[in-house]
């Protein structure tokens, strides 16, 4: 089923459901490395999808209405597809894994509003490639002194041939598996967490993408929760970017640790935030609207006791906040070697501030003992054991536990906010259809019934005008 010229990374048969009449056919595919192509049996072309690595896929494993489908989601388009086999269906997976990145979702069968819920993935604008801010940047710099014990400041590590080293898809690749060759009998879906691959925060149910343009690597996400009286409420979703190959070098302490350890580890947080200093970017973003206020009130609540006296580098950072996050927009905090605090808020950039204090706390909200983001605090450090080619610990699960049944109550408020997700969808064009059916058949019984209580009245009339 597998060829290798002209680019064709494998062809065979699928089964596609037509999205108007439901029906299923058998197509002929064929995946290249830079689009998808999908032919009737008569060889007619009957689609063509662009692929690249940097279009976000993702495949939802379902066994219903056909027990070995999937839904193939290229950014906004949709098909619902099934194999012949498991292994066929396997043999699919594989390749849009190691080759396009995608992320793998298993979802339960009886859950159907999230199964056909669309991935939401979060657009994050180009910083470009950070040069010296004296030489190429038009911006004011802002300068603050800090009362928090600084250290060295490195060079900064992007210049015009910057290149970021290639990391294996896949730790199994190091054993000399032929991730060319489907000949073994078992096919093993690349795990997207095991990669540097897109990340699914489980709560706001954001994709983050696998890398920033600057080629920082994503390496974990988590909730941001609000301390509101006793209660904490999840509100937005954070992604932590790092520069890997500086990473690496200050990070060796560590090396040949898993990440189940590393998180109760207090020492190796401390190790993080106060004795390196690779650049790293923390990506936020909401599943809803979150308000200029609460956003504010946010940041202030978790910097304010951590920068102590010098409160002037916080308030020249949240007077940046002039809008709200909406949906799937991005607040992007970006920590450089110099401690320059570079800050984007909805794609508008605003002054770097020079804060040594500030670029410290940003990470302390995340990762300093008094932290309340406990989740994120796990979650931010999931893949960093697979920098010295370590395992990375399948973070969500562990934290989130038996995840569908606390997202019950996300799904009426995502679908009350989702105004597109479900437009396209074959199984609510159908739900919808018979929605409408048995409205209009109530509609025509009650008109049957006024009409008949309409003639009734009339006849009584003529007979109380007869007397």
């Amino acid at each position: 089923m597998n060829a290798n010229e002209n680019g064709v990374l494998l062809v065979g048969k699928l089964m596609r459901r037509d999205r108007r009449l439901f029906t299923w056919k058998w197509r002929d595919f064929v995946l290249e490395r830079t689009r998808l192509q999908y032919f009737s049996e008569k060889g007619n072309r009957k689609g063509d999808i662009p692929l690249s690595s940097h279009i976000p896929i993702t495949i939802r494993m379902c066994s219903e209405p056909k027990p070995f489908g999937f839904l193939l989601f290229i950014k906004d388009t949709k098909l619902t597809l099934a194999a012949a086999t498991e292994r066929e269906r396997h043999q699919w997976i594989d390749v849009f894994c190691d080759v396009f990145h995608a992320s793998v979702e298993q979802t339960p069968a009886e859950n159907k509003a999230e199964r056909r819920a669309r991935p939401t993935y979060l657009p994050i604008p180009d910083l470009g490639i950070d040069h010296d801010s004296s030489t190429s940047s038009n911006l004011m710099l802002v300068q603050h002194s800090s009362t928090m014990t600084s250290t060295e400041s490195g060079e900064l590590g992007d210049v015009d041939g910057y290149s970021t080293p290639v990391m294996e898809h896949n730790v199994l690749d190091k054993k000399n598996m032929k991730r060319d060759s489907f000949e073994e009998d078992t096919i093993p879906i690349l795990e997207s967490r095991m990669t540097y691959g897109p990340l699914k925060e489980m709560y706001s149910r954001i994709t983050f993408p696998p890398s920033l343009a600057n080629g920082d690597l994503l390496v974990g996400v988590g909730p941001v929760v609000r301390r509101v009286g006793w209660t904490d409420e999840r509100i937005l979703a954070v992604g932590m970017y790092i520069d890997p190959e500086t990473a690496i070098k200050e990070l060796k302490k560590f090396s040949g640790r898993v990440a189940k350890s590393l998180y109760g580890d207090q020492q190796f947080y401390d190790h993080l935030l106060f004795n390196t200093t690779f650049r790293r970017s923390f990506v936020v973003t909401a599943r809803k609207r979150v308000s200029k206020s609460v956003l504010t009130a946010l940041l202030r609540d978790e910097l304010t006791p951590r920068m102590g006296p010098n409160a002037t580098a916080t308030s020249t950072f949240l007077g940046f906040i002039e809008k709200s996050l909406k949906k799937a927009d991005s607040m992007v905090m970006r920590l450089h070697e110099d401690d320059r605090f570079e800050f984007r808020l909805r794609g508008q950039l605003y002054p770097p501030i020079a804060s040594h204090a500030l670029c410290k706390c940003i990470q302390a909200l995340f990762l300093d003992s008094n932290s309340i983001q406990h989740d994120a605090k796990r979650g931010l450090i999931e893949r960093l054991p697979s920098l010295w080619g370590g395992e990375a610990l399948d973070v969500q699960d562990e934290i989130f536990g038996s995840l569908h049944e606390r997202l019950q109550s996300i799904d009426s408020e995502d679908e009350e906010d989702s105004e597109l997700d479900d437009d396209n969808d074959d199984e609510d064009d159908s739900e919808n259809l018979l929605e409408v059916l048995s409205m209009v058949k109530i509609v025509i019984n009650l008109t049957k019934k006024q009409d008949r209580m309409r003639t009734k009245r009339t006849l009584m009339n003529q007979k109380m005008s007869n007397l």
